[in-house]
């Protein structure tokens, strides 16, 4: 972690304090995250998060007007869920986020926040999506000791703040996947492009847009091929917003044609993977991972065996070793002279 600070060199001369300025940097060249599911387990699960930060802060203040200027760069921030085996569930992007303040005798009159996202690619599986639920549910209570204490409202002012808030991400790619029964098999991919959002105006009154191209695939078990599922499809959301009284009004509008082609072989597979995801989610019992492969040692012989990262295990003549997910696999013979 690298901290800088700086400050302007002052005159001896004691004047009258009015302005000033101040720059802070903070480095974090390399860091991870992990969210254990239970500490206390040498084999628990987790999800890791790995990433680099800048953080910079400008501030200068003048005759009661003051400005900040925050700057955050994210880079190569990638997260994985390790579960015996590490299996990358966001590929490496990066987040580029400047926020703007103006400051009229302490009180907030307008800010800006402008952001821009890498690529984006996700990929989960039905069985991923049940362990990032348990990390999620049972990791933030884990020998927490902290105390809930009342937070008092803050006082709210009667002046009117302009905002301005533009984002946009080039693209973003969603590849889900079913293995909630057996194999794994894909699911959908789903792809947003072009992801541009813009909203300005007072805060009582925040009006703007956000356009993007969909476009999704699925994928037919029979033909073993992906199929178009929704063509590609440019949509503009209309948005109108009061910040004050936190209310929203979101309509929809786009000059192509929807065209969206489903089967019911999908719809069916659709229809009981919500059933086992709201069964299994709803469960009170702890969920666990399930495997889908089995390897069966049919040698004859003994053979020490190693699939991933895993340890080696020892495998006897006609036993089997389970397996999450596809891997490479190592096998050692015993053979006694």
């Amino acid at each position: 972690v690298v901290l800088a600070v700086a400050t302007p060199s002052v005159d001896e001369t004691p004047l009258p304090a009015q302005e000033g300025s101040m720059s802070v940097r903070v480095e974090v060249r390399a860091c991870e995250v992990l969210l254990v599911e239970d500490a206390a387990s040498r084999t628990s699960r987790m999800l890791s998060l790995r990433t680099g930060v800048l953080c910079s802060l400008d501030g200068k203040d003048s005759q009661g007007f003051a400005e900040q200027l925050l700057k955050v760069s994210v880079r190569d921030v990638e997260a994985a869920l390790i579960d015996g085996v590490e299996k990358s569930i966001l590929a490496p992007t990066s987040l580029q986020l400047n926020l703007e303040k103006r400051f009229a005798s302490s009180e907030l009159y307008d800010w800006r926040l402008t952001g821009d996202v890498s690529p984006l690619s996700l990929r989960l599986s039905y069985r991923d999506v049940l362990s990032v639920a348990s990390i999620a549910k049972k990791a933030p209570s884990a020998g927490s000791t902290s105390v809930q204490t009342e937070v008092e409202p803050s006082k709210k002012s009667n002046r009117v703040v302009t905002a301005s808030l533009k984002f946009d991400v080039s693209s973003i790619s969603v590849a889900l996947v079913d293995d909630a029964k057996g194999p794994a098999a894909p699911l959908v991919d789903l792809s947003l492009t072009d992801l541009s959002t813009n909203i300005n105006g007072p805060s009582t009154e925040l009006e703007g847009s956000i356009t993007t191209t969909l476009k999704a695939r699925a994928f037919d078990l029979r033909s073993l091929r992906f199929e178009p599922l929704v063509e590609p499809y440019a949509v503009t959301c209309h948005v109108k917003a009061n910040a004050t009284d936190k209310s929203w009004d979101i309509t929809t509008s786009s000059e192509d044609v929807l065209d969206a082609v489903l089967s019911t072989a999908f719809a069916a597979r659709l229809i009981r993977l919500q059933g086992s995801l709201q069964r299994d989610l709803g469960s009170s019992r702890t969920i666990q991972q399930r495997e889908a492969f089995s390897l069966r040692n049919e040698t004859g012989l003994v053979l020490d065996v190693r699939a991933g990262t895993r340890e080696w295990t020892r495998v006897d003549a006609g036993a089997s070793l389970d397996l999450r997910s596809p891997t490479q696999i190592e096998c050692l013979s015993l053979i006694h002279i």
